[in-house]
């Protein structure tokens, strides 16, 4: 009888944590952006429909990320991009304390973007207790050749982190039309 106690005793601690490891679960994991609210030059993305999805995939097959593409901008932007990422209603405590907005742009066309290489530091990433120090590409003036695009748009905090992919259209801007 002195075996099947400890047994007991740990079905009954079992029975007590399963109910919070289940609330645990977050709407956040797997990161497919469902945590993250994406704003491009004032216009919010909105989940992408199935059809949606469907074409996407049927016209850029071959294009990097384009099965990640769960969202999209209903109007096409002009003019600087402008991109604000903000943690969803429903992300709860999931990111902790927010750090930054990584964006990243992947062309679905044939353009030339007109970017410039920055040094950047990463403050995640420690080498000799000092943030590690890299190389990015940024937009110059923030503007994208006319096109089609996807967006992939990082939300990282001190906790954790979610991705949300956009497909965006850039119109050509009313200014620089001839």
């Amino acid at each position: 009888m002195s075996s099947s106690r400890p047994i007991l005793l740990l079905l009954l601690a079992l029975a007590f944590c399963l109910p919070a490891a289940v609330s645990a679960k977050s709407p956040c994991f797997p990161r497919e952006g469902n945590c993250v609210v994406t704003t491009v030059n004032g216009q919010p993305g909105r989940a992408a429909s199935r059809k949606e999805k469907k074409r996407w995939v049927k016209e850029f097959g071959s294009a990097p990320y384009i099965d990640d593409a769960a969202f999209t901008l209903p109007e096409a932007v002009s003019g600087p991009l402008e991109v604000e990422a903000t943690a969803a209603g429903n992300a709860g405590d999931w990111f902790g304390q927010l750090l930054d907005v990584d964006v990243q742009v992947v062309p679905l066309q044939a353009v030339e973007l007109e970017t410039e290489r920055q040094a950047v530091t990463e403050p995640t990433v420690r080498i000799g207790g000092k943030a590690a120090v890299g190389a990015a590409d940024f937009l110059i003036d923030n503007r994208l050749p006319p096109g089609r695009y996807l967006l992939r748009v990082r939300l990282r905090g001190s906790d954790n982190w979610d991705r949300q992919t956009l497909f965006l259209t850039v119109a050509a801007d009313a200014e620089s039309a001839p």
